[in-house]
């Protein structure tokens, strides 16, 4: 056995045998090659981070070592979204600004010093350097600080005693707390102190170390590391893996985040993305008061608000929800000031809590209108309670350039009831040229509404483009019985035999159903240029947990995945935004999934809601983080798998 030293703190290990070998970056695994271990010159220094809570699950490492930009590329590909800086050293800043550069978000960490444990004034200078040196760097104040308390006994620091010790660690976390930042403590061994003096410093959160004779926090940790000396990507030592989490008091890791300045769109119909906002939420009064009953309607507001500018916007990407209905039915959303169209947005049952993506013009007053159309009964209104999350909007004026959006008044395009169709292969076709206010020629991809209803078994439901093969992919998911619906954007051919039509495939389905198309609007044919201009892919799957496919395994209970989106299925290396359909399944639990770019703390949005063990999709527009990844957080008590499959991306 041996003492190594790495990170600022000591690890008694055994005999190591490292071995570098080239592995494919593939669903987070680590990848060691000759390119991710070349030097590259520093980074520039990084910009202003802005606080951003660590989304709990994500992965992260901390390291002595400065690595190289490269070494911090690799670990962003390999899946690590976090890095822990220990930054009393000389080589701290190279590595706090090759991290920015990379998108992952940083965490501050102080070395121990056990020459100082004894004399308690040294907290207060110790705490006012890490302080300053934070301040240097412009971390963002509330962000968390560590301090490594190990190596803390009387063999390591010669005159320690257990007061000393506390006292010296309360002057510290003093020192953090008046300079602005969250006083954190790593939990590592050996150790002079028991859990419950631990557990008496005040207003800190705390790390666990991999350690299993490590105290254990009474309040529970923020951040843990499982593991420790990982080789990883040409880093000296390896690295140490840390895993973000939520302590006994729903603290969560707290670090700095350095999102990439967008450039603003210009053109007339160029999309918008912004991080997913509450705007209604009739259960608190937000936006709107509920229930809403049947026949009845809330008009939204949506300009001004949630990033919506209060001019300019043609029309509002948005996640709409119901929850608690009474009875079964269906909501349309629509321009404020229009009649109430022929289509619907979705489609529910008694007690069902449901989400749909929808964009929708905005009407009179920068306000769209959901309208609840149920039929009510004696002693039943029929009421439903709405969520509405928004997502982005597109520019106002006339759109003429490629890959702008042109939205239409929802219309119905296809509606087989009353007789059932199979459609299994070749499946059917829906033609959307020079109808609903979609032109003949002059489109290449569309937004629609898809609905599946009563279907006899179970089965999946694929938009593509007409005349080209059936992608692996899907659009919704369904059971026995239900009427589920989904947005989808899709790719439509632009001349041939099958230009302007889209075709839909109810895939290894053996019974029938009926199909509902509506539309909401075109994206504009030609060479895309423009800052925000859509540009629609094939179908491509980027995530199947469970045949790890972008990441390893099912999500655990009240956790979250990153998953790289740039640079896979079409998405090139500069992307703003993309459009993934998102599908739950073997989900333990009833819960919701959250899905927003890294760089971002988690919103207060959802984007599916789900129950155990039935199958749901939905359609998701949102920024990509800084490091070319997403987020997708699941909120419930259980374990689940997710899909992924990209529809088209963003120009920046």
């Amino acid at each position: 056995m041996r003492f190594f030293h790495m990170s600022g703190r000591f690890h008694i290990l055994g005999r190591i045998t490292v071995a570098f070998v080239t592995i494919a970056v593939l669903a987070g695994s680590l990848s060691v090659s000759a390119s991710a271990t070349t030097a590259a010159p520093a980074a520039t220094a990084a910009p202003a981070g802005r606080a951003t809570v660590v989304t709990p699950g994500l992965k992260g490492y901390d390291n002595l070592a400065a690595e190289n930009q490269s070494q911090i590329n690799c670990l962003s590909a390999a899946g690590y979204s976090f890095d822990v800086i220990d930054v009393i050293g000389d080589a701290w800043q190279g590595e706090y600004n090759a991290a920015a550069a990379a998108g992952m978000t940083i965490v501050m960490f102080q070395g121990f010093d056990a020459t100082t444990w004894a004399t308690p004034a040294q907290g207060t200078t110790r705490g006012g350097i890490i302080a300053a040196k934070a301040t240097l760097a412009r971390y963002p104040k509330g962000a968390q600080i560590f301090l490594n308390l190990e190596q803390n006994t009387p063999q390591a620091a010669p005159g320690v005693t257990v007061a000393k010790m506390l006292a010296w660690i309360n002057n510290w976390t003093r020192a953090v707390r008046s300079a602005g930042y969250v006083p954190g403590i790593y939990v590592g061994v050996p150790q002079l102190l028991t859990a419950g003096q631990i557990n008496t410093i005040a207003g800190a959160v705390f790390w666990r170390s991999a350690s299993s004779s490590a105290p254990q926090a009474g309040r529970g940790f923020v951040v843990r590391q499982p593991s420790v000396s990982r080789p990883a990507c040409g880093i000296v030592n390896g690295i140490d893996t840390d895993v973000a989490g939520i302590d006994t008091r729903g603290a969560r890791l707290i670090g700095a985040a350095f999102p990439k300045t967008a450039i603003r769109p210009t053109a007339a119909g160029a999309f918008v993305p912004l991080t997913p906002t509450r705007l209604l939420d009739t259960r608190s009064s937000l936006g709107g008061s509920g229930p809403v009953a049947a026949n009845k309607a809330v008009n939204l507001q949506v300009t001004g608000r949630g990033g919506v500018p209060a001019t300019g916007v043609a029309a509002v990407v948005m996640n709409v929800t119901v929850t608690a209905p009474t009875s079964l039915g269906f909501v349309t959303a629509y321009p404020t000031g229009s009649s109430v169209p022929a289509a619907s947005s979705l489609n529910y049952v008694a007690r069902q809590t449901v989400a749909n993506l929808v964009t929708v013009r905005v009407g009179s007053g920068g306000r769209v209108t959901l309208f609840n159309g149920a039929a009510a009964t004696r002693g039943n209104p029929a009421s439903i309670q709405l969520v509405a999350d928004v997502a982005g909007y597109y520019l106002s004026g006339t759109a003429t350039r490629p890959g702008t959006f042109v939205a239409v008044t929802p219309a119905r395009l296809l509606d087989t009831r009353p007789r059932a169709i199979s459609a299994g292969p070749p499946g059917i076709t829906v033609a959307l040229a020079g109808r609903a206010g979609v032109p003949s020629t002059g489109f290449d991809s569309a937004v629609l509404n898809l609905t599946v209803v009563g279907p006899t078994a179970p089965g999946n439901l694929t938009a593509y483009p007409a005349g080209t093969g059936v992608p692996p992919t899907s659009n919704l998911n369904f059971g026995v019985g239900q009427t589920v619906p989904n947005m989808a954007t899709v790719k439509i051919p632009n001349g041939g035999a099958a230009s302007g039509r889209v075709a839909l495939m109810l895939n290894g389905f053996k019974g029938r159903a009926n199909l509902l198309a509506d539309i909401s609007g075109y994206y504009n044919a030609g060479a895309r240029i423009d800052s925000g201009a859509f540009v629609p892919l094939t179908p491509a799957r980027l995530l199947d947990t469970r045949s790890n496919v972008g990441a390893i395994g099912k999500v655990p209970a009240a956790s979250a995945i990153s998953l790289l989106v740039r640079g896979r299925g079409g998405v090139p290396a500069g992307a703003s935004a993309v459009a993934l359909n998102v599908t739950v399944v073997n989900q333990a639990a009833l819960g919701y999934v959250s899905v927003f770019p890294s760089d971002r703390s988690t919103p207060v949005a959802s984007n599916i809601n789900f129950v155990a063990n039935r199958t749901v999709a939905n359609q998701v527009i949102l920024p990509i983080g800084a490091d070319g990844r997403v987020i997708l957080l699941n909120q419930s008590a259980g374990t689940t798998d997710l899909l992924a499959d990209v529809a088209g991306y963003f120009r920046p």
